[in-house]
């Protein structure tokens, strides 16, 4: 099991709180775990965040179409 599959425990938890609070206040939620999983399933977790954790420039675009699409500006 790598470090980052044990960090799971703490992190899922605090991802289902962000979610939830999410719902109840109607805010726009960028599911960044979901969004990083699936690029890391097609191209490898390194192209992303090298150290598990910390997006790479590659990463951070991702996050920023993400985030422009959600607020219906992508």
């Amino acid at each position: 099991m790598t470090p980052q599959h044990a960090w799971r425990e703490d992190l899922d938890p605090r991802i289902a709180v962000v979610r939830r609070i999410a719902t109840e206040r109607r805010a726009v939620l960028v599911p960044a775990d979901g969004l990083f999983a699936a690029a890391a399933a097609r191209t490898g977790a390194v192209t992303w965040a090298d150290d598990g954790v910390h997006p790479t420039a590659a990463g951070h675009g991702l996050l920023a179409e993400a985030w422009l699409d959600a607020v219906g500006l992508g």
